[in-house]
């Protein structure tokens, strides 16, 4: 009574379908060279001296793997059907992450649930999942890019865009006291934080940078999901594509952001926890903070004062361990921390 036909509803999700399908055509054209393009002989001898970006499981420690709730580990999912509420299949991958010696690294919690798991969903399911408004994790969508190869290869980053100055976050997180940002070029910046030239050195960190702004180069080794043409928005302008790139252990502390995040883990390994938007009360987001009011007072969820913020403790929220090859559809408002657990190279797509 009053609310919209399914008629209107099937011809709003059509209309929004054959936008995404005519913004494809682009796209595909652009991977097709992509995979067409030779290498140089310059590359190709650079890669018989390549430095690969390892997925160091060993950067977990026996105590940190069963540490329960903390940024170091995490739980994966808790007991329960293998399927969620909305009848989706789910499945421990993604949710229970394994060390080489086959000891799970993610530990179940009462307060922790498990995410749902789909594998290339249609444009259509995609729909739904937006209407849903839930986090759910990605299979299958990367799994033709040349980045989920190429940029294991820091050769291939150093010939491609090491000459190039980027910003780099120096410092715990961004909502620390000890943070601040410097510019230098890639390839100082693979030397100094993630060869560790300096070991004792702070942690540095490419951090929501629209590098490819700078390094067009690099945007023929990916596509833009066609899921990004499915917001609200009448807008055609497209999503915003941020690069994360850094060392094991960089934090992004808990903080939300206003749009719709397809994240697409292309290297290494990453930890998430996620709160939904009727959690707020309980995170204590800085109040009367223009620059920090997206982000909680609470830094660090190994060690939270209980005096300070009581109501936390007892929040529910979701995790999981992204691999390379994964991705992540995070709904606009719902809070989110996270943590490298290796060196990691990861990319955002923001729409609205």
């Amino acid at each position: 009574m009053g609310g919209p036909s399914f008629h209107s509803i099937g011809s709003e999700i059509a209309t929004k379908i054959h936008r995404a399908i005519t913004s494809m055509g682009i796209e595909k054209d652009k991977a097709k060279a992509s995979e067409n393009e030779s290498e140089s002989e310059s590359i190709r001898e650079r890669k018989r001296e390549r430095e690969i970006l390892t997925m160091d499981t060993d950067c977990l420690s026996v105590d940190s793997q069963r540490r329960v709730g903390g940024r170091d580990s995490g739980v994966g999912g808790g007991s329960g059907s293998s399927r969620d509420g909305s009848g989706r299949e789910g499945s421990d991958r993604g949710n229970v992450d394994r060390s080489r010696s086959g000891e799970p690294v993610v530990y179940a919690n009462p307060l922790s649930s498990r995410l749902p798991v789909i594998d290339s969903p249609s444009l259509v399911s995609f729909m739904q999942i937006l209407t849903e408004s839930q986090p759910v994790i990605l299979k299958g969508i990367s799994q033709s890019w040349p980045c989920l190869s190429k940029w294991n290869d820091l050769s291939y980053l150093r010939s491609v865009a090491g000459y190039r100055t980027v910003p780099v976050e120096v410092g715990s997180h961004y909502a620390a006291q000890n943070w601040n940002q410097s510019l230098m070029t890639l390839n100082e910046f693979i030397d100094q934080f993630l060869l560790r030239k300096n070991p004792s050195g702070p942690i540095g960190y490419i951090a929501q940078t629209e590098l490819f702004n700078q390094i067009p180069e690099l945007s023929r080794d990916f596509q833009v999901p066609d899921y990004c043409s499915l917001g609200e928005s009448e807008s055609l302008d497209p999503p915003r594509v941020n690069v994360w790139f850094g060392p094991n252990g960089t934090v992004s502390p808990l903080h939300y952001d206003p749009s719709h995040n397809i994240f697409c883990q292309i290297s290494g390994r990453k930890y998430w926890r996620l709160y939904p938007p009727s959690a707020s009360p309980s995170l204590y987001p800085h109040s009367g903070d223009r620059l920090l009011g997206n982000t909680s007072q609470i830094t660090d969820l190994q060690n939270v004062d209980s005096g300070r913020f009581p109501l936390f403790a007892e929040c529910p929220y979701f995790e999981c361990v992204l691999d390379a090859g994964d991705s992540l559809y995070v709904p606009p408002k719902w809070w989110h921390c996270v943590r490298s657990l290796s060196v990691s190279f990861s990319l955002s797509f923001w729409f609205d």
